[in-house]
Formats: structure tokens, C-alpha cells, sequence
């Protein structure tokens, strides 16, 4: 080992405001994403790690209260080209998302691979 640690990433920030005749659908978001990712011979291994956040103006009549949402997602995987099949590389990846809610039917914590 050279001491040499090669990574690469980014990260992006963005926000959009949706205007509707009715405020309950009316709503402004925001989102912060993480990306990186390493080679290891001929396997490229990454992780990304995008925040969300978003909240309407009012709440719907249905619900006691109005909508704010905090999203968050982990994704660890990697990319086997020395695998590859006519072009094609597999790709495995583990996903932990979790979306917190005052209301419940919005809220959930999962994980998928």
C-alpha cells in the first residue's frame, strides 16, 4: 500500500416552491445530497446519502396537522466489472431510507438491498 486513498464525490444542494389554488397542496422542499465512491481494482464501490426536507403551507382537513417531512436515505453498493457480461456489470447495493412525519401514513422506515 502506497498511502495513496483515492476517493471521489460531490454534493448538490437544491429547493423548489409548487404553488396551488389550495395551500394545503401548496409546498416548499429542499434537498441535500452526498455522493462518493472509490475504485478497488476493478470494482467501484459507492455510497450516497441524499436529505430532504419538505412542508406544505396548510394542512388538509383530514389531518390534525400539517405536513412536514424530513427524508433521509443511506446507499452503500458496488459495481463488479470484473464480473461483467457482454458489457453488462453487476451491481449490488444495501438502501436504508427513513421519511419522519406528524402524519402517519407518510411516515416509514425501511431497508432494501
Amino acid at each position: 500500500m502506497t498511502g495513496d486513498f483515492d476517493l471521489d464525490g460531490e454534493a448538490r444542494r437544491g429547493g423548489a416552491r409548487q404553488i396551488a389554488r389550495e395551500p394545503a397542496y401548496s409546498q416548499v422542499s429542499g434537498q441535500v445530497t452526498a455522493t462518493g465512491w472509490r475504485e478497488f481494482g476493478r470494482s467501484t464501490v459507492f455510497l450516497s446519502a441524499p436529505y430532504l426536507h419538505l412542508e406544505v403551507d396548510r394542512r388538509l382537513a383530514l389531518y390534525r396537522h400539517r405536513r412536514k417531512e424530513d427524508f433521509l436515505r443511506f446507499s452503500l453498493g458496488a459495481t463488479l466489472r470484473a464480473l461483467q457480461w457482454q458489457g453488462w456489470a453487476p451491481q449490488v447495493r444495501v438502501i436504508h431510507e427513513r421519511n419522519s412525519s406528524p402524519i402517519e401514513v407518510y411516515g416509514y422506515d425501511r431497508w432494501r438491498g
